[in-house]
């Protein structure tokens, strides 16, 4: 049988904390949303379970041609939320686990800097060239 994991019920990622003085009882470390019961799915084992498995039928397809529209309106360097602008179903939540999860494992972005706030990526797929070719660093 499956493992299961406690999970945001709004986005379906893990990282949850569980607040001790504040109510409702949990919130999401991801998307902050805040809830009083977490919701549970079978653990996502890295390489195992495609991408596919867990936001919908070509969301890694989609993933690929956000990140290829991304840099040929020039930007290599880019946070989720700027890769959400150029993808059609796709929130910015889902981009940085998708990116986190497989992205950086097949190549298609690296991770630039990483902080408390957001992940900046650099865009590695199809070697990192697009529109002009220039190098833009846009902060959201």
């Amino acid at each position: 049988m499956p493992e299961t994991i406690e999970v945001c019920p709004e986005c379906g990622d893990h990282r949850i904390a569980e607040r001790v003085t504040k109510t409702p009882a949990y919130r999401c470390d991801i998307c902050q949303h805040r809830f009083a019961e977490p919701a549970e799915r079978e653990r996502h084992v890295s390489g195992e379970v495609h991408p596919d498995a867990m936001f919908g039928e070509g969301a890694y397809a989609e993933l690929k041609a956000a990140l290829r529209r991304t840099l040929a309106a020039g930007n290599r360097y880019a946070r989720a939320r700027l890769i959400e602008e150029y993808a059609e179903e796709l929130s910015s939540q889902q981009i940085g686990q998708l990116l986190t999860d497989w992205g950086v494992d097949d190549g298609l972005v690296s991770i630039y800097l990483k902080n408390s706030a957001k992940t900046l990526y650099l865009i590695e797929i199809d070697g990192g060239i697009g529109g002009d070719g220039r190098e833009v660093v846009v902060d959201d």
